[in-house]
Formats: structure tokens, C-alpha cells, sequence
């Protein structure tokens, strides 16, 4: 019996990763204050199974990092090229307390000679 087939594809989103534009991939980590002052590397497992290794550079909060050819691949290239792996880290600020707040202003001052120049008083936003 002659007839036509039809086939329904429903998309369901990944759980940390999307796709963005045709051939990228945005990846949006959480991260620790730390991290994200003095950087870190960033492993995960890719949509194909491959292992991903990134280092993410120390940057504000919603700072984009693109990693070239480390997104999805383009479609019928035999190269294997790929997109771009586009990485926006999400800070996890945690609450810092006095004493971490005064080691932390001692050492930039050590590692800046214009920071012992500021007139910020330290302590917290009342």
C-alpha cells in the first residue's frame, strides 16, 4: 500500500548547553569568585561525547570567551570544521568576610603600585 511517511521531531533543550545562530555553541557555567578573579579551566563533556578543556581568562560577570571550531559541527563539511564554543561563566559571589575583604586589598596593593594610591576605606557597604 502505497503512501507517504510522516515523522515529527520534537527538540528538547540541553541541560547547559544551546545553540546559538547555525554552527555555535553557548555554554553558560557557574563559577566561584575565585575563579572567576584569577581564572580557571573549564572541562566538560562535549554534545558528541568528546572531552572539552578550556581555560576561562579572569573576567567580570557575563564576559563572553569564544573558543574557535569547538561548537557544533558544519553541516555537510568533510573537514570536520566546526562553530564556535561561546562561554559566558555565571560569578557564584559569595559573601566575603572582613578579614578576607583586608588580605585581599593588601595583596593587590603588593601586586599594584597604584592601588596603595586609592583612598577606599575598607570594610563593607553599609
Amino acid at each position: 500500500m502505497p503512501g507517504d511517511v510522516v515523522v515529527h521531531f520534537e527538540l528538547v533543550a540541553h541541560q547547559t548547553m544551546k545553540r546559538v545562530g547555525r554552527n555555535d555553541l553557548l555554554v553558560e557555567p557557574t563559577i566561584s569568585t575565585i575563579d572567576s578573579l584569577l581564572g580557571c579551566r573549564l572541562e566538560f563533556r562535549h554534545l558528541d561525547g568528546e572531552h572539552v578543556s578550556v581555560w576561562l581568562d579572569p573576567a567580570p560577570q557575563r564576559t563572553r570567551q569564544v573558543f574557535a571550531e569547538k561548537g557544533m559541527p558544519i553541516e555537510g563539511e568533510a573537514t570536520g570544521k566546526r562553530g564556535d564554543l561561546i562561554v559566558s561563566p555565571v560569578i557564584n559571589y559569595t559573601p566575603l568576610t572582613d578579614d578576607q575583604i583586608q588580605r585581599i586589598r593588601t595583596s593587590i596593593g603588593r601586586l599594584s603600585p597604584t592601588a596603595s594610591d586609592l583612598r577606599a576605606t575598607p570594610g563593607r557597604r553599609s
